[in-house]
């Protein structure tokens, strides 16, 4: 249940903003925190697919497969594609310019860009009795990098707060 929190929170929130508040900026902002959390799916599970070991997005040396802040190309055209979608919904089924579809894409893909960043360099990691890096604190682990209060939830969410952000900023500017 956290997960979902973690990845539909903000968007639920956003709604419930604009249900309070009406005003059309907060869709956009809505579909972008939506096409974050698509963006880091789509990277997570196409990067699964990938015959290369994940290099990291920070020092770009090969990562053991699973863990955060590790990138693969197949995983980032995942990520773009995820986004793409949403904004290509979007862009059939609303009479909106093609400037704030490319918005709602770019930011979730930024915002996914973001997450692999954050996931790399301040969410827990921790090493187990044998030695293996993990991401879940157990008993025995010992935290090797990160903080310990952050953890992937913490890092999606992170994510789907980020995009609208982005998109703000993205429709001030145009």
């Amino acid at each position: 249940i956290i997960q979902v929190y973690a990845n539909g929170g903000i968007a639920l929130l956003i709604c419930i903003m604009n249900h309070l508040n009406e005003n059309p900026i907060f869709i956009f902002l809505f579909l972008s925190s939506v096409a974050a959390a698509m963006s880091d799916t789509w990277a997570t599970e196409f990067g699964k697919l990938s015959k290369h070991k994940p290099l990291s997005i920070i020092s770009f040396k090969p990562i053991d497969h699973g863990l955060s802040g590790g990138v693969t190309r197949i995983g980032t055209l995942g990520s773009l594609l995820g986004s793409c979608i949403i904004g290509l919904t979007v862009w059939c089924l609303m009479p909106i310019p093609s400037k704030i579809t490319y918005g709602i894409i770019l930011s979730g893909f930024l915002a996914a860009i973001f997450d692999s960043i954050l996931g790399a360099t301040i969410q827990g990691k921790y090493e187990d009795q044998n030695g293996q890096i993990i991401e879940t604190n157990n008993n025995k682990a010992i935290l090797i990098s990160g903080l310990s209060w952050i953890n992937n939830d913490t890092v999606n969410l992170l994510n789907t707060i980020i995009a609208p952000i982005i998109m703000y900023c993205y429709l001030l500017v145009i």
